[in-house]
C-alpha cells in the first residue's frame, strides 16, 4: 500500500458525505455484553489499510465521524432500523468512493450476514471547514490481502435502480435522473462504479453551486 507523503498545515473546506444502509442483517457472532459501533469498526478497519488517518486528523482519503447513536449500533438487525455512517471528503480530491464501498463492505462482512435492499448518499459540499492536518499514514498490504480469506459471505445488495437529485442555485432548477444498474443482485462493493460514473457524469463539475446531493439506489 502506497504511504500518503503529504504533509502540511493548513485550513481546508471537506464534503461531509451521509450514508444509510437499509434491508436486513443476521451478527454472527455476537458478544454478551459487547457492542459494537460501526464507526469504530470501519474506521479501524480503514486505518489499517492507510485510508484513513489518526482520528480528529485529516490524512489520507476521509475521516470518519464518530457520532455512536442507535443508528450506528451493530447490534440485532442493524440494517431494518437503518444504519448511518457518516465521512468527511476533502474538497481538493475526488470522492474515492471506490476504497469507501470497499471498506463499507469488509466492515460489515466481518460482523454480519447482510442483504441491502436501500443505500442512500447525501452530500454537503464544501459544507466543513477544519484545519487540515496531513500526516503520513501507511496502510498494511498484508492485512489487505487477509480480508479475502475471512470465510462470512460478502454484503449483496438487492438493488436495481440508481437515482440522484440536486438544487443547481445559479440556475434556480432542480436536476435529477434515474438509470437502471446492470444486474439485480450485486457485491456492496460494485455499486462503487456506477455511483463513482453518474457523479463523474452529472455532479462533479456542479458542487460549487449545490447545497445538498442525494442519491438513492434501490
Amino acid at each position: 500500500m502506497r504511504s500518503l507523503e503529504n504533509s502540511h498545515f493548513g485550513y481546508a473546506k471537506f464534503h461531509a458525505l451521509y450514508f444509510t444502509l437499509r434491508g436486513n442483517s443476521r451478527v454472527l457472532s455476537a458478544k454478551p455484553g459487547n457492542c459494537l459501533d460501526i464507526a469504530d469498526e470501519f474506521s479501524q478497519l480503514a486505518r489499517s489499510l492507510g485510508f484513513e488517518g489518526p482520528q480528529d486528523s485529516y490524512a489520507g482519503l476521509w475521516s470518519t465521524q464518530f457520532v455512536y447513536d442507535d443508528h450506528s449500533l451493530l447490534s440485532g438487525d442493524f440494517l431494518a432500523r437503518g444504519l448511518h455512517v457518516d465521512l468527511l471528503c476533502s474538497s481538493s480530491a475526488p470522492i474515492p468512493f471506490a476504497s469507501i464501498f470497499l471498506c463499507l463492505q469488509e466492515t460489515l462482512r466481518r460482523i454480519a450476514q447482510c442483504e441491502i435492499t436501500e443505500l442512500t448518499i447525501v452530500c454537503t459540499p464544501y459544507s466543513v471547514g477544519m484545519r487540515n492536518i496531513q500526516r503520513n499514514t501507511t496502510g498494511d498490504l498484508q492485512a489487505f490481502n487477509n480480508l479475502w480469506h475471512t470465510p462470512t459471505p460478502l454484503p449483496i445488495a438487492k438493488c436495481s435502480t440508481l437515482h440522484f437529485s440536486f438544487i443547481h442555485k445559479k440556475q434556480k432548477k432542480r436536476c435529477s435522473n434515474t438509470t437502471h444498474l446492470p444486474m439485480e443482485q450485486l457485491y456492496l462493493s460494485e455499486l462503487a462504479l456506477p455511483v463513482s460514473a453518474l457523479w463523474a457524469e452529472h455532479i462533479e463539475s456542479s458542487l460549487n453551486n449545490v447545497e445538498t446531493v442525494h442519491i438513492t439506489i434501490t
